[in-house]
């Protein structure tokens, strides 16, 4: 399954910073950054059609303390797991008709089955505390492949082969307008410098 090896290959690499936000989990009054998401290694007999996934959110398993807690929590992700599937088309079909492909075309494109499983006998089960210095929710949870896939293509898009999805937009890859002004500062300062130290010289030279 290509999807699994895409998959277990973003091992180590760091998410996309936006999609930290728009994955992010709530819950109450609270807001659960997306941290990270890693390809989850299991052992036994589990559904093979399913891609095994372990999502990182900033907090502690305090925060979701009982099985109501963690119904809620789950219900966040799979809120925020279907806007994301959402998006990942919006951005298919506008690159589409970009391209100049027809409506017709895109008919024939099915939305997936974004349904998200926690895995374990008890919902707790997906629940864990991760982390040393920084602490995390850890939660298990299952996808449909094709779904695994629209998710990497938005938080790992380099290893899922849409680096230039949307890096197209104007000024996407341009330098952040703090560095272009300390660059123009510092050229600014350059110049003065070699200005003052020309008039000390010349100065100096008519008084010697």
């Amino acid at each position: 399954m290509k999807v699994l090896q895409l998959w277990k290959n973003c091992a180590g690499d760091a998410v996309e910073d936006d999609s930290k936000v728009f994955l992010a989990a709530h819950h109450g009054s609270k807001e659960f950054i997306m941290a990270d998401i890693r390809f989850l290694r299991l052992d036994g007999d589990l559904p093979q059609q399913r891609i095994y996934l372990e999502f990182f959110f900033d907090g502690e398993t305090s925060d979701v303390p009982n099985e109501e807690s963690q119904k809620l929590f789950i219900a966040s992700i799979q809120e925020r797991i279907s806007w994301t599937v959402d998006e990942y088309y919006r951005r298919v079909f506008k690159s589409l008709l970009t391209a100049g492909c027809s409506l017709r075309a895109m008919r024939h494109m099915n939305r997936p089955d974004d349904q998200v499983r926690p895995v374990g006998d008890h919902i707790g089960d997906s629940f864990r505390d991760a982390g040393c210095m920084l602490r995390f929710i850890a939660v298990r949870l299952s996808l449909t492949p094709e779904c695994a896939h629209c998710i990497g293509v938005m938080v790992f898009p380099d290893h899922f082969g849409a680096s230039n999805g949307d890096s197209s937009e104007p000024g996407k890859d341009a330098l952040p307008a703090w560095i272009i002004g300390m660059g123009a500062s510092t050229v600014v300062i350059g110049i003065a410098m070699i200005y003052a130290w020309i008039q000390i010289l010349v100065t100096g030279n008519s008084l010697s």
